[in-house]
């Protein structure tokens, strides 16, 4: 178990630490930056199609107004959607780390031996080890993984920026 592991021999390293956290759910890991990364590129795609919509205004055609009213509310739909089901992926997979760091937590804790237990109490330690796995699930909804969406967010409008305003 990756956990045990990470409890046992903690790496020194933060960065480490953190890896080790988010690969102990690895395919929970990639579907949360996949939708991160969709729910990105779907928001640069609507300045695109609101580009497409005031053409359309300013033409006065409507059937082309209609078609980009029901892409923006559609890529918007999307994007919330594909933003959602990271959110409740990370939220998932903050939840199972937690327990699993929970449990192993405890059972280390329960292994003391009987003579420590006079100066901290089993209940004591199982009770530390529940509040101290609780901050393992920040790891998952924290930074990391809105990280790889946040990235793509600027790639693309610098993208965008240098299609409209060569250098």
């Amino acid at each position: 178990d990756p956990i045990a592991g990470l409890l046992h021999h903690p790496p020194k390293n933060p960065v480490k630490q953190l890896l080790a956290i988010l690969g102990s759910d690895r395919r929970a890991m990639v579907l949360a930056v996949l939708c991160t990364v969709a729910a990105s590129l779907l928001n640069l795609a609507q300045p695109k199609i609101v580009e497409y919509l005031i053409v359309a205004l300013q033409t006065v055609d409507w059937t082309q107004l209609g078609w980009m009213v029901g892409a923006l509310v559609a890529v918007s739909l999307a994007s919330s959607l594909a933003s959602g089901c990271g959110n409740l992926v990370t939220g998932r997979a903050a939840n199972r780390t937690v327990k699993r760091f929970r449990d192993e937590g405890s059972a280390m804790a329960l292994k003391v031996p009987a003579d420590k237990l006079v100066t901290h109490p089993s209940a004591d330690l199982v009770s530390r080890c529940s509040i101290d796995a609780e901050h393992m699930g920040e790891v998952f909804q924290g930074g990391p993984i809105q990280t790889f969406g946040s990235v793509v967010v600027v790639v693309g409008a610098l993208a965008a920026m240098i299609s409209i305003d060569p250098i």
